[in-house]
């Protein structure tokens, strides 16, 4: 049984149904489309076919665009009209009569008195000529002026006497039952040159005739001044349409109006934004600056340029689809839509995660969420975790390429004044993911077997550790999670990090106190109030976090950095600093639980040797990110054996045979 030549609209629905994340001309395909011109060659075998899944050139050539417009929410319009049906507002006015339109009192020539049938019969029987009276051409009376003519003369003297209104309303009337009306345009046009830039704001019938005397433009789509109403105008210049579904699809930059039941909507590379009916031939569409705009009803007409917009509305006779733009977060690989909602894949540990938009519910601002897997934003942005046996055991942050100034200003309180502190500007041009705390204890003794630290406890952040320890460690754990490509980051990545896009000593401003920063209170910040000294580790992430969500940043415990010890970081400007080749220690930030407040600061800066460990020291992960998921392997060929079978976790770890 061969394939049917075209598909309903109904078979497209129910498999778009049943495959959500299928493309448009994928379902068509599903449900027997095919091209009159030229059919597509036989379909392949499953097992050769490139899924949609698998495919990641394919999934580029869907979705080529940055930018995706979405739907925001629905609202139904109050007090639902048809096209063809009067505005409420007009309903109580009768339509003005021919003769009220009349700009003068026609016939305007004068009328002859002509004499009746008696006087005739009886002039014909005297012989006599006709009465001199009866046969005398009279003139007509003056003409007298028509509601039309004396309302045009009353807007040129600028008077707007009390009947007024209800004439223009009688006449806007008199325009729907009588539609296309050549004289009614010119009529319309006269008066809009005449009126007052006051009554158009004040009055909803000028807004009519605007609709009236510009209807041609209006049908074309064309922008409607700020003063008038522009329902009123859209109103005026609509035709109606019989109910039909219409879907709304974008494409590339642009966004068409396409009639869904027409055979080749399924050829289309757009994605669907939102199905709608539609009465009318006309829309309006209104941009976040307030300028309105009609839109015609025409199957791929593209709308207006949007690209500079970043809301806009799109009203038809029953509702208002508020729609927003959505451009592809710089972490993510790649931005798209299926048949239910917006999508972006990024990719973690070697696989890519797919984060879903949420729009808001009538106000505020949408959000990407995850229904599954390792990634997710929270409050202060994209986080991802690793865990082992259902447990979360680290949470990373991904931080934004940008630039700030490292080090502290000159006139910052008890700031280093032999030069390592000095002020410059770093740039960061790569993304990275840092670790919102210190390695916790308990993922310490997971990876490494043994727990050096002197406080004990499960939350608590392992000290004790060397460089070279944190270097093993991290070792081990890139081997236990492939993809991570764990490392210690830079001092620049860390201060970056720390300051949360401040600029004062501390994250918290100016001033800290130990119930933001685990330091030793007797020995407060610049002639701060003295407080409560712990003598030991806090627990993880049991202290407020700053701005972008990184806990003991201050204090607590001294941080691991990538670099060797760099004594002056100079005034000039730098691009991603690695600090030196070679050196004699390794910098460390953040001070620990030990210090005053000088040493917690942003600024502040520490140097160990590499294999140098105590109670005050410790570190945290950073990761870079990744721009594609891992290259799938492929299958081994004649030529080239196959890999032997990867040893177990163990073995990898501990090199145990």
């Amino acid at each position: 049984m061969s394939r049917p030549q075209t598909v309903s609209r109904a078979d497209l629905l129910r498999l778009l149904a049943d495959q959500p994340d299928a493309p448009l001309a994928v379902a068509a395909r599903l449900a027997g489309y095919q091209p009159e011109t030229a059919r597509p060659p036989a379909a392949a075998p499953p097992e050769a076919e490139a899924g949609y899944e698998t495919a990641p050139a394919g999934r580029t050539a869907l979705f080529p665009t940055e930018r995706f417009w979405h739907l925001r929410r629905r609202e139904p319009l109050a007090g639902r009209r048809l096209p063809a049906e009067l505005p409420a507002r007009l309903r109580q006015f009768r339509p003005l009569r021919a003769s009220e339109l009349r700009l003068t009192a026609r016939p305007d020539l004068p009328m002859l008195r002509q004499p009746n049938l008696a006087a005739l019969t009886k002039a014909a029987a005297e012989f006599r000529p006709l009465p001199r009276r009866a046969a005398q051409a009279e003139a007509a009376p003056p003409p007298q002026d028509t509601p039309a003519a004396l309302a045009l003369e009353l807007l040129r003297a600028g008077q707007q006497p009390a009947w007024l209104e209800p004439f223009f309303l009688r006449f806007v009337r008199t325009w729907f039952e009588r539609k296309k009306d050549a004289d009614l345009i010119r009529f319309a046009r006269q008066v809009l040159e005449l009126l007052p830039e006051t009554l158009r704001r004040q009055k909803d019938w000028p807004s009519f005739l605007y609709g009236i005397a510009h209807r041609d433009a209006l049908r074309q789509g064309a922008v409607i001044p700020p003063p008038l109403q522009a329902e009123a105008v859209l109103a005026a210049a609509q035709e109606p349409l019989p109910p039909s579904p219409w879907l709304l699809i974008q494409e590339g930059e642009e966004m068409f109006l396409i009639n869904s039941p027409e055979r080749d909507v399924c050829l289309l590379r757009g994605s669907r934004i939102a199905a709608l009916e539609l009465t009318a031939d006309l829309l309006l569409l209104r941009r976040e600056e307030g300028r309105a705009e009609t839109v015609p009803a025409q199957t791929r007409l593209p709308l207006f340029a949007l690209r500079g917009a970043e809301r806009f509305s799109l009203q038809t006779a029953s509702e208002i689809l508020h729609l927003q733009a959505c451009v592809r977060p710089s972490w993510a690989t790649l931005i798209g839509r299926n048949s239910r909602e917006l999508f972006v894949e990024l990719p973690w540990l070697g696989r890519r995660h797919r984060l879903y938009w949420q729009a808001p519910a009538r106000s505020g601002e949408g959000r990407w969420t995850s229904c599954h897997g390792p990634a997710d934003i929270d409050r202060f942005g994209l986080t991802a975790y690793i865990g082992f046996y259902g447990r979360v055991m680290q949470r990373f942050r991904w931080l934004e390429p940008g630039r700030f100034l490292m080090g502290s200003p000159p006139d910052e309180p008890e700031r280093e004044t032999w030069g390592r502190e000095t002020l410059h500007e770093a740039r960061l041009s790569r993304g990275f993911w840092l670790a919102d705390s210190a390695v916790p204890q308990e993922l310490w003794q997971f990876v490494m077997r043994d727990n050096p630290a002197k406080f004990q406890g499960r939350d608590l952040p392992v000290d004790n550790v060397s460089w070279e320890d944190a270097q093993l460690f991290l070792q081990r754990l890139n081997v236990m999670v492939p993809g991570l490509n764990a490392r210690l980051p830079t001092e620049a990545e860390w201060e970056y990090a720390c300051r949360a896009g401040s600029s004062t000593p501390f994250a918290f401003g100016g001033q800290i106190t130990p119930e933001q920063v685990n330091y030793n209170g007797a020995f407060p910040y610049h002639a701060g109030a003295k407080g409560e000294f712990r003598r030991r580790t806090v627990p993880v992430k049991s202290l407020p976090a700053n701005a972008w969500g990184f806990y003991e940043m201050h204090g607590n415990l001294w941080e691991w950095c990538q670099d060797w010890w760099q004594e002056d970081l100079g005034h000039d400007a730098v691009l991603d600093p690695q600090g030196p080749d070679c050196g004699e220690f390794r910098a460390a930030r953040g001070g620990s639980w030990f210090l005053g407040g000088k040493a917690v600061r942003s600024a502040g800066r520490g140097r160990f040797s590499p294999d140098f460990r105590n109670d005050r020291i410790g570190f945290r992960i950073a990761c870079d990110h990744a721009l594609s998921p891992a290259p799938e392997t492929a299958a081994p060929t004649a030529a080239e054996p196959a890999e032997l079978p990867r040893p177990s976790l163990l073995r990898r770890i501990f090199g145990k045979k």
